[in-house]
């Protein structure tokens, strides 16, 4: 007979992601949200953390992206054509989840097709009035045995420094069931970026920032377009072998292709504006992934014990193109007033080539106590390889073969408080060369972090869950260093507390607040030498991100909603002298669902960033990009 457990597992593989498509009454992150450390749903998104900030460092950048649950190497983004939600699995979202990141995990389910046809769509304006569109397609070919997903769509992105792209996405997923026990998956996606306008980048000439630039006006040259083609597929098998065996496999291909790039900066930049002009052109680029895992996974036991014995392999082969560029000095200029310059004629050198071989291979076990709590170890040993290929050079070969382990434990202390704890090992990747680097584009050696995290979840009421945890997690620091070389110059150590409140306050009063306080310090050589501060570029000792919605009990489907996200005073520079103010951004919004004849509908409007506060992104070399402006968007999304 099947266990309890076995018969759990097989209908979280076999069931998870319904409903098949992102229908208008599901469109909402805040409702869609378990805890406060980030969720994406459809457009939105919302939670202290992103894909690309988890406790102060990218867990995409990292490579810890999965596409449920199974490892995804990912050269260029997924589109959320494919995609039907995405969730950060960080602290107590970890537990139990095998093979955990120190960086945190990036999980993107993809899209179920269903047993009825149907069609979901959706048109607005996205950012500064950007049109957009977008259309899903649900067919069932043969009842819920066989079905497929389409997705595509339009957008004209539109960005707070004045640049612009045209942007296209394609999607396809096939699913095939020809029993419960055996369900095969396959996707291609495709994401065309054209006439993507380069965005400038500042940096400073001293200790302050650069002067405020209007929003939406654009200092880069005409000619300055890229060209960017983004493809993904996969294929995905689940197979429930019975007895609580299960099986389940991914083999993924991920692909970008860069027909022009450019890179335009201001350097040097002064309080009033005077600067430096320097733009960077690239040949054609690529990148290629080829990445998977197949995992087998027995589960046994009944009644108040029961565990879980899971064993992987995963691998990765990565190829990289970078360098080759051309560059022309532009002379001096002021970023307050966009100067025009003829289009030169760029002479590019063979691109460098860069290699990577990884392959993994773990075990985990997993042990689960009706009212008591859950443990959770696992051990994996890693053959990392990399090789760097530079034209009139020769290749620079490295490699790493670490042991990694990681452990959790869970104690429940009654039905609404919990106790948890972890502690992870990772070899992660590490990222690129900013653009502002001697050595830009040039990818950079993986690297071994360490995580060591706990804290508790109490239910307040039913519904309503609060948790709080303490992290320290420990990088290496990377910077530039006094040849305006980005590389590792010590350890990066961040310190922190993170809070989570979600949930109904009342049945009409749904909330997701959170915040972090960080404590991030670097140290090494250069830190002791004073090359470079002891606090790492762009970290703040507080985030809160708050988001609240309420339905009228006057108006049936209108509810208002509205945000605050508070950020302390970031770090801007290398030797921590300039810091970022601390900013408020207000948000409010609504929405209204309705029937409109036989179809769902819901009308969405949201103003971001109310008071127009003006602020800036900073970049890991320390460079500087306009961030987002007051934005009003909405949408009208259909169900027919």
């Amino acid at each position: 007979m099947r266990s309890a457990l076995a018969q759990s597992m097989a209908a979280a593989v076999f069931l998870a992601g319904a409903p098949a498509l992102a229908q208008p009454s599901n469109r909402n992150a805040i409702q869609a949200a378990t805890d406060a450390f980030g969720v994406t749903v459809g457009i939105e998104k919302i939670g202290v953390y992103t894909s690309d900030q988890v406790r102060g460092f990218s867990p995409t950048t990292a490579g810890n992206l999965r596409i449920d649950g199974l490892y995804f190497d990912q050269a260029g983004e997924l589109n959320r054509r494919l995609v039907d939600r995405s969730t950060i699995r960080v602290g107590l979202a970890a537990q139990a989840y095998p093979f955990p990141a120190p960086t945190g995990i990036v999980d993107n389910h993809l899209r179920t097709p269903g047993a009825k046809l149907s069609i979901s769509g959706s048109a607005g304006l996205a950012d500064y009035a950007g049109p957009y569109f977008d259309t899903d397609i649900q067919i069932p070919i043969m009842g819920d045995k066989l079905g497929l997903v389409v997705g595509f769509g339009r957008k004209d992105d539109e960005f707070p420094d004045g640049s612009n792209s045209d942007n296209r996405t394609i999607a396809l997923l096939g699913q095939f069931q020809p029993r419960t026990s055996l369900r095969l998956r396959t996707f291609w996606t495709q994401i065309v970026q054209r006439n993507v306008e380069t965005q400038p980048l500042l940096t400073v000439g001293g200790q302050w920032l650069p002067p405020q630039l209007v929003i939406r006006k654009y200092l880069g040259q005409d000619w300055e377009t890229n060209q960017h083609t983004i493809n993904n597929s996969g294929l995905l098998a689940d197979a429930n072998l019975g007895s609580g065996w299960l099986i389940r496999g991914g083999l993924f291909r991920s692909i970008v292709s860069d027909t022009s790039t450019y890179a335009d900066i201001f350097q040097d930049v002064q309080p009033n504006g005077a600067a430096d002009h320097l733009i960077v052109a690239n040949p054609r680029q690529g990148i290629r992934s080829t990445s998977g895992e197949l995992r087998l996974s027995h589960a046994f036991g009944d009644g108040p014990v029961r565990q879980i014995v899971q064993a992987i392999v995963r691998g990765r082969d990565r190829q990289t193109e970078s360098g080759g560029s051309d560059q022309i000095d532009a002379g001096p200029t002021n970023v307050r007033v966009p100067d025009t310059i003829a289009k030169p004629t760029f002479l590019f050198t063979q691109p460098n080539q860069d290699r990577v071989h990884q392959f993994t291979g773990g075990i985990a076990y997993e042990g689960y106590w009706n009212g008591i709590g859950q443990i959770g170890v696992g051990l994996q040993k890693t053959h990392y390889s990399k090789s760097f290929r530079s034209a009139g050079k020769a290749p620079v070969e490295t490699s790493d073969a670490p042991l990694l382990f990681y452990g959790s434990v869970e104690v429940q202390l009654s039905q609404r408080l919990a106790l948890f704890a972890g502690i992870t090992r990772g070899l992660e990747e590490t990222g690129v060369a900013p653009d502002n680097a001697a050595n830009r584009g040039e990818p950079l050696a993986a690297a071994r972090t360490r995580q060591i995290d706990g804290g508790i979840s109490y239910s307040l009421t039913k519904g309503v869950r609060l948790v709080a945890a303490a992290f320290d997690v420990s990088k290496p620091y990377f910077n530039l260093d006094q040849n305006n070389v980005f590389t590792a110059l010590g350890t990066e150590t961040h310190l922190g507390i993170e809070m989570s409140l979600t949930g109904p306050l009342t049945p009409r009063l749904n909330i997701v607040a959170g915040a972090v306080l960080l404590d991030a310090r670097t140290s090494g050589e250069a830190v002791s030498l004073g090359r470079i501060g002891d606090r790492p570029i762009n970290s703040s000792p507080l985030i809160v991100r708050i988001n609240a919605e309420y339905s009228l009990p006057r108006f049936r489907g209108l509810s208002i909603d509205g945000g605050i996200d508070h950020d302390g005073k970031r770090v801007a520079s290398g030797i921590i002298t300039i810091r970022l103010p601390p900013r408020t951004i207000l948000r409010v919004g609504g929405r209204y669902h309705f029937r409109l004849g036989h179809l769902n509908t819901q009308v969405r409007i949201l103003v971001d960033n109310v008071t127009d506060r003006f602020s800036w992104v900073v970049t890991s070399g320390g460079g500087f990009r306009v961030d987002v402006g007051r934005r009003i968007t909405g949408y009208v999304a259909v169900d027919f």
